[in-house]
């Protein structure tokens, strides 16, 4: 197990920050939104254990070239990156700025308070079992595509394994949440869901599950399609090597975020069994 003695996913774990302090919600663009609102938390403020959020992502491995990817994008770099890659430092900060709060990552279980009488500790351990019970799955041929406001690498085909493991986290992990407040449930359903992704948010806390489940890395966004487009192309010599690999989701990480004006912490990484 890799431990990230709280290692901020910005830079090498995460990215300077997400959406400022009130990230813009997904509307129909699937399970990528980063978020939903988050208050500002001023620097004096000492944040609430029952503030803290926690979520099972997949993260690159450390020091891997997609890990170092997400230093370049979302950390304290980018304005380098910007004129390396010739766009303007405020347009590249701008459209980054939400996915840098979640830092580089693919979602399997989405931010959860946790229920009355769950440790962290005990979350963490259950994640661990998990771990050990249930192989690595490849994410097939990535590509890089817009999927709604957003820029994002995801499988450029079909893959079923990889649904059935994130399906099988969502379904494991559901005792430990705390269930969503009615203010949170309308926030969501503020983003304009389908049916059956309000059907998923009232049973499982997150509209995008299972059959509306996405597998995603999320590099931009919301933006418009002039900037995806522009920073699509301007990414491309940075991304083409990347996306000649193979990938494998060959962990689970447990991050957490104090409050919702902090980025995402990662607690621990967890290789999956083979």
């Amino acid at each position: 197990m890799e431990r990230g003695n709280r290692t901020q996913l910005t830079g090498m774990d995460d990215s300077a920050r997400d959406e400022p302090t009130k990230p813009t919600p997904v509307t129909d663009a699937g399970n990528l939104a980063p978020d939903d609102g988050a208050p500002e938390v001023t620097p004096d403020q000492t944040p609430d254990p029952a503030e803290a959020r926690y979520a099972i992502y997949w993260t690159p491995p450390p020091d891997g070239p997609l890990s170092i990817l997400g230093e370049q994008l979302f950390g304290p770099g980018r304005p380098a990156l910007a004129k390396a890659i010739g766009v303007e430092a405020e347009t590249l900060i701008e459209a980054t700025e939400g996915p840098a709060h979640y830092g580089l990552h693919a979602t399997l279980r989405a931010p959860f308070h946790l229920a009355d009488g769950v440790a962290p500790e005990s979350l963490g351990q259950a994640i661990a079992d998990f771990a050990a019970q249930h192989g690595s799955v490849a994410i097939p041929e990535p590509e890089l595509a817009e999927l709604g406001p957003y820029l994002v690498l995801r499988p450029s085909r079909p893959a079923s394994e990889l649904d059935e493991l994130a399906a099988n986290v969502v379904q494991a992990f559901d005792a430990y949440r705390a269930p969503l407040t009615g203010q949170e449930l309308e926030r969501r359903r503020a983003d304009g869901l389908t049916p059956r992704q309000a059907e998923h948010l009232q049973r499982w806390g997150y509209p995008y599950v299972f059959d509306t489940f996405r597998f995603h890395i999320t590099l931009a966004g919301p933006c418009d399609g002039q900037t995806r487009t522009l920073l699509a192309r301007a990414l491309q010599p940075q991304l083409a090597p990347l996306l000649t690999m193979d990938w494998t989701l060959d962990a689970l990480s447990l991050v957490t975020q104090p409050d919702r004006g902090s980025a995402f912490d990662l607690v621990e990484r967890f290789p999956l069994a083979g």
